[in-house]
């Protein structure tokens, strides 16, 4: 099919115009803090979902666009998407879902809430519509917004559930499998790619991500994404391969922190390596228009710039980086990385050490054979190692909170995936006799698996802390009870927020006291439920749990969670 019937844009006019919106709507943000705020919560959603109709529609017309390549693509990797299914199928049967890291998943599905039934793009810290007095209170959460859009579509598709995030998390895990698959059996046998992926799930931190409901495993699969579709421009530069990577690259943009680093780089490499060519933007095609698309991200950075986030040293996001932490970060690198039980941030200690040797040996046989390599594949390992170095850089200038805390290993993902495959790579390049043996090798990294998986099934890292533990409690209680019409009294109010109810404060109950015992007398809702931490030897209420006398309470669950620390659940009688 002829991109010049698709696509019928006067280039360098829409070009100047597309950057001429982005680079004011951009200034006017930096200046005015409520018109970023106010264009990020109304039209986020819709930039997102435009540029994943465009996506979606592009990836359609270069799949035919390469008409019987396609079939050739199945044949020789339909293999490889088994091996992925099952893999993935295997790790959520064997490693149980839960929420792992809370402060991150729960503003996730916060989200997603209010995308799904708003089209917004902000979370609720209490929401109170049977009181129109009060006020909403909505935040502008820091992470950036296609995964919790794609648990906001399942949520349409699906009906609303809160596993819908464990849904997109096992489809990410099959889609980055099968796709390092795609990418490794150009250069490898069937077996050895197998092989590799074996290593890779063998990290049990990587199963805890997928069966979690974080973003880091979607981050995984569209980085594979960009990677295919890289290598896919590079092999044939043309004006809709170029596009198509783009879309891949602002897609991965708008899922992880760091992840607009890949868009900046790798198109930085690429152009000063060459490949971008002058006809190719010259070409009609959607590439003038794509720099809208990162309003949302760059309205998002604006408003984090400017925002108090009390989880770094001074309360501002610039404080999350510096020298001092690269010290801290890089002593804790053996405890995380050598250690052979994995116990102490899920890093399989045997396969880092092997691939700790090889990545050193693969980067000394690169910088001995550059000038000998062709200039696609030097191009293609300039663009993965750039963005790859620069983000592993700034992992160890992060402040990661806690020092050696089990959820900081998340921060070393991309590591621990180079470090598994190193040593595959390296034997293929170095002992190429044993390529005729890939048996051997697979069942190497099947023995690997099988010793390192138990970690990520009983997962010693994350069910110990006292706020899973209550989560989960909470999640457990409300599965037997209606989901809708309750408010709930907590004082972590915005954990419960994806539960689709009333949920304030236990402050704020304290505040409208009165109105709160009317309406339970009126009876407009299901129920009312009141959720304290107590101390377990004492039975009385921690301070900031305490609630006025005139609630008559009846406990309905409890729990203990943590040392002294017990939780009840109650009901206003």
């Amino acid at each position: 099919m002829n991109t010049h019937r698709l696509f019928l844009f006067t280039n360098p006019i829409l070009f100047t115009l597309s950057i001429a919106i982005t680079l004011i709507l951009t200034l006017i943000g930096a200046i005015s803090l409520p018109f970023s705020k106010t264009m990020y919560i109304h039209t986020g959603y819709y930039f997102i979902l435009g540029l994943v109709i465009t996506y979606v529609f592009i990836l359609i017309f270069e799949w035919r666009n390469i008409g019987p390549h396609a079939n050739q693509f199945w044949a020789k990797n339909w293999q490889g998407a088994l091996f992925a299914f099952c893999i993935s199928s295997l790790i959520f049967i064997s490693v149980p879902t839960r929420h792992r890291v809370l402060n991150d998943e729960l503003h996730l599905l916060s989200v997603a809430k209010t995308m799904t039934l708003e089209q917004k793009v902000q979370r609720d810290k209490e929401v109170w519509k049977q009181n129109p007095e009060f006020l909403p209170s909505p935040r502008i959460d820091k992470r950036p917004i296609l995964f919790p859009f794609f648990i906001s579509l399942l949520h349409t598709i699906l009906g609303y559930q809160l596993s819908n995030i464990f849904i997109v998390n096992y489809l990410s895990l099959c889609g980055f499998l099968f796709g390092l698959y795609c990418f490794l059996r150009r250069y490898l046998a069937r077996t050895w790619c197998m092989a590799a992926l074996l290593l890779v799930v063998a990290q049990p931190i990587i199963p805890l991500c997928a069966t979690s409901g974080g973003l880091e495993t979607c981050n995984l699969a569209f980085i594979m994404l960009s990677f295919l579709s890289l290598r896919y421009f590079l092999d044939t530069p043309s004006t809709s391969r170029l596009q198509l990577l783009i879309l891949h690259l602002l897609l991965l943009a708008n899922i992880q922190y760091a992840s607009a680093l890949f868009l900046i780089l790798i198109l930085g490499v690429i152009g000063l390596m060459g490949h971008i060519k002058k006809p190719l933007l010259q070409q009609p095609s959607l590439i003038p228009i794509t720099s809208l698309f990162l309003l949302p991200l760059i309205w998002q950075r604006i408003i984090m710039l400017q925002t108090i986030d009390s989880n770094f040293p001074t309360g501002t996001t610039a404080s999350a980086f510096g020298l001092k932490y690269l010290v801290q970060n890089t002593a804790l690198l053996p405890e995380y990385f050598f250690d052979l039980t994995a116990k102490a941030g899920g890093l399989a200690g045997i396969i880092n050490i092997i691939g700790t040797i090889a990545l050193v040996l693969l980067i000394s046989r690169f910088l001995w054979t550059t000038r000998s390599l062709p200039k696609d594949l030097l191009t293609l390992i300039i663009a993965i190692i750039t963005p790859l170095s620069v983000i592993s850089f700034l992992v160890l200038l992060y402040y990661g909170g806690i020092n050696n805390h089990p959820m900081n290993a998340r921060l070393y993902l991309l590591w621990v995936i180079t470090l598994s495959v190193s040593p595959i790579i390296l034997a293929k390049i170095l002992l190429p006799e044993l390529h005729r043996h890939g048996a051997i090798i697979l069942l190497f990294s099947a023995i690997l698996f099988l010793f390192y998986h138990p970690v990520a099934t009983t997962d010693p890292l994350f069910h110990k802390g006292k706020y899973v533990k209550e989560f989960e409690f909470l999640c457990d209680f409300w599965k037997k009870r209606p989901l809708k019409n309750n408010l709930i009294i907590y004082r972590n109010s915005p954990d419960i927020d994806p539960l689709l109810n009333d949920a304030i404060s236990i402050q704020t109950a304290r505040k409208w006291k009165t109105l709160i015992l009317k309406q339970h007398k009126q009876n407009m809702y299901n129920n009312i439920y009141v959720i304290q931490r107590f101390s377990c030897s004492t039975g009385i209420p921690y301070k900031k749990d305490i609630l006025d006398n005139k609630f008559s309470l009846a406990t309905l669950a409890e729990k203990k969670i943590y040392d002294d620390i017990c939780f009840r659940i109650a009901i206003v009688k």
